[in-house]
């Protein structure tokens, strides 16, 4: 039975539809079963949790390639073969996208891997998502539909802008979660004069490497951060993306 708390509200998601019951906000099946306690949850439509499950489907089978992080390597161990097989068009993209590659470890040197191919698309809309589940969750707020949500990998550039300038707006309304013993990070703050402008910083497994191109120096840790408010904040987004110098 669902919980009164989820069942019968707005989507937080796309606003219009209403909430069948609660929906984890990041999904359970990144993370090993001894991992999943207290994910939060928010009220979400039968299709939006549809269209969210699809990328659920793909980034559970693939992130977990990504990372040596305690929740990932459990992940790939118990999980990821059999959603595989199950999905023998992605089994097959995968395995005929692998290519040799070398990376530097902490201490400089090279280290042989490989790398999988993968579409950085899903990962920046699931991220959509999350982030106003999350919104949701830590205020009790719903991003109006006219409102922006963008999502983009950290740059070099952009980082301490983003701490300094982005992330300190409202320390009272600073938050910081670590779900599925860091499985899932984030950090975030909201202005205090409009709930729904908030700013966020967020982490899939701790040095998670994804990369466009497979280069020794094109492999990176990747996190993401991610903007919701008015249009107004179009040129600080425009800035963090690295397409203007000034705010």
């Amino acid at each position: 039975m669902g919980s009164k708390k989820y069942k019968g509200k707005p989507c937080v998601y796309c606003v219009d539809g209403v909430s069948s019951d609660g929906e984890h906000i990041v999904s359970r099946e990144f993370f090993p079963p001894t991992s999943r306690g207290n994910l939060p949850k928010a009220p979400a439509c039968r299709r939006c949790n549809d269209e969210k499950s699809k990328l659920e489907h793909y980034l559970t089978a693939v992130l977990p390639f990504s990372s040596e992080h305690e929740t990932a390597l459990k992940g790939q161990t118990e999980k990821v073969r059999q959603r595989l097989n199950k999905n023998k068009a992605l089994k097959n993209e995968l395995r005929s996208g692998i290519n040799p590659v070398s990376m530097k470890t902490k201490n400089g040197s090279l280290e042989d891997t490989i790398s999988l191919p993968f579409q950085p698309e899903k990962i920046t809309e699931y991220c959509k998502y999350i982030v106003r589940g999350l919104v949701w969750h830590e205020w009790n707020v719903i991003i109006p539909k006219e409102y922006i949500v963008e999502v983009f990998p950290f740059r070099q550039h952009a980082y301490i802008f983003f701490h300094d300038r982005v992330l300190t707006m409202s320390p009272n309304f600073r938050r910081h979660g670590i779900l599925a013993s860091g499985g899932f990070e984030y950090t975030c703050t909201r202005s205090s004069t409009d709930a729904a402008f908030s700013a966020w910083h967020l982490k899939f497994y701790e040095n998670m490497l994804l990369a466009g191109e497979v280069a020794e120096d094109k492999l990176e840790c990747i996190e993401f951060c991610a903007l919701t408010g008015p249009p107004t904040i179009r040129p600080i987004v425009e800035r963090l993306r690295g397409n203007s110098e000034k705010t």
